[in-house]
């Protein structure tokens, strides 16, 4: 839900995600996208497993993986999409990583309640909420890293 209480329509984001992917693939670079996303599926892009390991995305030179932000100090699991043309394509902490709970919720709530709860449940503050949606510095600086490695000789024209 935005904040005036308006619930978001699958595809509404005014073009943003079609025009970084174009983007990407004209100049190089890497995009992330939560696992559940749909983009995916509406732009015609291979979805990887989520198991780990770069596939192709498409026949335009893009590549995709699956990789638990978890694995990079989020304190969920996190599955995130990543789609990068043009850049290097690095060897990521690939796989399912198993639930990790939070030791202050199991001690304030015991461990049977923050079982049924799970990794989120006591973080509170809805899905859009900054403990839920930031992105841990060693996963900002990987994918920093991919998109750095973008081929100088990319189509800079406009």
């Amino acid at each position: 839900m935005k904040l005036t209480g308006v619930r978001k329509k699958k595809g509404d984001d005014g073009g943003c995600f079609a025009a970084a992917l174009a983007a990407v693939r004209k100049f190089g670079g890497v995009l992330e996208h939560p696992w559940g996303s749909h983009a995916w599926a509406h732009f015609g892009l291979n979805k990887p497993p989520r198991s780990g390991g770069w596939i192709a995305a498409d026949w335009e030179g893009g590549w995709t993986c699956c990789v638990e932000q978890g694995r990079y100090g989020h304190y969920a699991r996190k599955p995130t999409l990543l789609y990068a043309c043009k850049t290097a394509l690095p060897e990521l902490l690939w796989g399912h990583s198993a639930a990790r709970l939070d030791p202050e919720v199991v001690l304030r709530m015991g461990l049977k309640r923050a079982k049924r709860l799970g990794e989120v449940g006591a973080r509170g503050g809805g899905t859009d909420s900054t403990p839920r949606i930031h992105t841990p510095a060693a996963f900002r600086d990987l994918l920093l890293g991919i998109a750095l490695s973008a081929n100088a000789k990319a189509d800079t024209s406009l």
